[in-house]
């Protein structure tokens, strides 16, 4: 005959929550938000929508679970989506477990293959770009990057592109994905075609760390002063971000430091502003975008040891030769003051 099994020995059953903050790239705001759970006990992934910005998944076995935001946009609208995250549901007890999850931003990062460019130089900039999730009938509208070059550094014509998904690499054809556009050897446009976007769109579903590279050559120009430095921003369109509006996806602003011939890097003195003590002429500015001076920076003084914590200051020696002078000055002081005394006192007794 079977025993009924105690309440408190069955297994108790848990819950996650997932509360969605709004950013400032979602252009129709948080919500609706829709999420699929997977791991744990459960046989298949489990998918909640919602029409507010938060969901609840019930009935839960302890384990740990994984969650990941499903598309909810629908068009060529911006929309911030969260990276795959864990929660994780103990044993023993009734958890409701809520998770604030953290929005995966697109992000543009500008590097290059150089650490300082030498006047007359060929170096390569690389563009890294994230990739939003696809819409709601897995479709991304637009990938574009562009860079507008500073003054001092023009293309050279060579350019290429490829996907990068972990450690495997998927690379991009010319003409076939993307089709690259120049103006004046100065600004280079990367504008990736319907095969392309369908691509990136198939590998983003899958994939939450799909990294677009793009990589073009440029010259530096002779006429770049040694000390100078060559500063860069790129851009990049994505869904949301119309290549004539007003607002991208901007870069870091990339610094290359202007060497020499010889490999060394002068820096240029510092321009004292109009209107300062000792100013007989103008300042140059250095902007995004331009060559121009830039003052030398000392790196701040550091112990070769660092000091324990709590031990006490040493006084520091004192010079013998400066004591001994000191000393030799006061006892003529006051021999003097003495003279004077005694003459004083001399006289008055004739006097008297």
């Amino acid at each position: 005959m079977a025993l009924p099994v105690p309440a408190a020995a069955q297994e108790r059953l848990g819950s996650v929550t997932i509360k969605k903050l709004p950013t400032s790239l979602d252009s129709p705001g948080a919500h609706p938000v829709k999420f699929e759970l997977s791991g744990g006990n459960l046989t298949t992934p489990v998918t909640l929508y919602s029409d507010s910005d938060t969901v609840r998944f019930g009935d839960l076995t302890p384990g740990t679970y994984t969650i990941r935001e499903l598309a909810t946009r629908t068009g060529d609208v911006a929309r911030a989506t969260v990276a795959p995250i864990t929660a994780t549901i103990p044993k023993g007890d009734s958890y409701d477990v809520t998770v604030y999850p953290k929005t995966q931003p697109l992000a543009l990062r500008k590097s290059a293959d150089v650490r300082k460019v030498t006047p007359g130089s060929k170096f390569r900039y690389t563009l890294d770009g994230t990739v939003p999730l696809p819409d709601t009938n897995g479709q991304l509208h637009r990938y574009v990057f562009r860079d507008a070059l500073p003054a001092g550094v023009t293309l050279t014509g060579k350019s290429s592109a490829q996907l990068r998904i972990g450690s495997r690499t998927v690379p991009l054809s010319a003409g076939e994905h993307y089709n690259v556009t120049t103006r004046d050897d100065s600004i280079i446009t990367a504008t990736f075609t319907q095969a392309g976007l369908e691509l990136l769109a198939q590998e983003r579903k899958e994939h939450a760390d799909v990294i677009l590279r793009f990589t073009f050559g440029v010259r530096a120009s002779s006429d770049l002063v040694g000390g100078s430095q060559v500063l860069n921003i790129g851009h990049l369109y994505p869904d949301g971000y119309p290549e004539d509006g007003e607002e991208s996806v901007v870069s870091n602003e990339h610094v290359l430091p202007v060497a020499d011939s010889s490999g060394l890097i002068i820096p240029v003195p510092i321009p004292i502003p109009a209107g300062s003590s000792g100013s007989s002429g103008s300042s140059t500015l250095l902007t995004p975008g331009s060559v121009g001076e830039t003052p030398e920076i000392m790196p701040a003084a550091t112990p070769d040891t660092p000091e324990a914590p709590g031990s006490p200051e040493q006084p520091e020696p004192r010079n013998p030769l400066a004591s001994t002078g000191a000393s030799v000055l006061g006892m003529l002081a006051l021999g003097t003051l003495l003279s004077i005394i005694g003459i004083t006192l001399f006289l008055r007794g004739r006097r008297a």
